[in-house]
């Protein structure tokens, strides 16, 4: 799978109509609960990739499908990211309140810093979970989860770092034309184009995260499948 990273990441662009698609996923995505479409859309990426179908931009069709993915995609992503934010929380207290204990409370913030590295395969291998049952409940098999992490776990690790590295340098840029906007009118202009382009840029990143995850988990599959067919 690491070998195709570059076509991975090429793949939204060579949609003939990929801008319009884009454009319309990134304004849907910045509006609430309207962004259950977005989120529905970047599902189907997933989908089409777990199960090794080409990689192509759909149609921008089904809507009602499309809120009712989105919806589920925003439980499972809420309920994992809500974990990882309370066990952060959690750590932060124990080092402020800790006293003497202190720094041996703050040493788990490593832990803290793999669940964060963790969330979006574990969020990808969940939904994927739920595709297949097409049930809710089996997104939350965290026996399973944990297996396939374990199929494929260096591949899940890269993917996970490059994208949430890609978010940060994102984050900086907005960031330091934030800082910079108050310099002049050139500044400014750079400031507000920022803006104006971060959610359709977001959702190309979220599509091709969605992508490359989804093509680890197919991956995954077919090394069991093939590991039983030996046995």
């Amino acid at each position: 799978m690491i070998g195709n990273l570059t076509e991975t990441v090429k793949f939204p662009f060579k949609d003939k109509s990929w801008i319009l698609k884009v454009v319309i996923g990134g304004l849907l995505a910045w509006i609430p609960i309207v962004f259950f479409f977005s989120m529905g859309y970047t599902l189907n990426i997933l989908k089409d990739a777990h199960e090794g179908k080409k990689a192509t931009l759909p149609e921008w069709t089904g809507w009602e499908e499309l809120f009712k993915k989105g919806f589920m995609f925003f439980i499972v992503f809420l309920a994992y990211g809500l974990a990882v934010a309370i066990l952060a929380a959690i750590v932060k207290l124990l080092t402020f309140y800790g006293g003497f204990f202190a720094p041996i409370f703050s040493l788990l913030r490593i832990l803290v810093g793999v669940g964060y590295l963790l969330l979006l395969p574990v969020v990808a291998i969940a939904l994927c979970q739920y595709l297949d049952a097409d049930n809710i409940s089996a997104a939350f098999d965290i026996k399973k989860i944990i297996n396939e992490l374990k199929v494929r776990f260096s591949d899940y690790l890269i993917v996970s770092v490059l994208i949430l590295g890609i978010y940060k340098v994102l984050e900086t840029a907005l960031g330091m034309n934030r800082f910079c906007s108050g310099a002049g009118i050139t500044s400014a202009a750079g400031f507000q184009l920022v803006y104006l382009l971060y959610p359709f840029v977001m959702f190309i990143l979220n599509l091709i995260s969605a992508r490359m995850l989804g093509e680890i988990y197919h991956a995954g599959i077919s090394v069991k499948s093939s590991t039983k067919k030996t046995d």
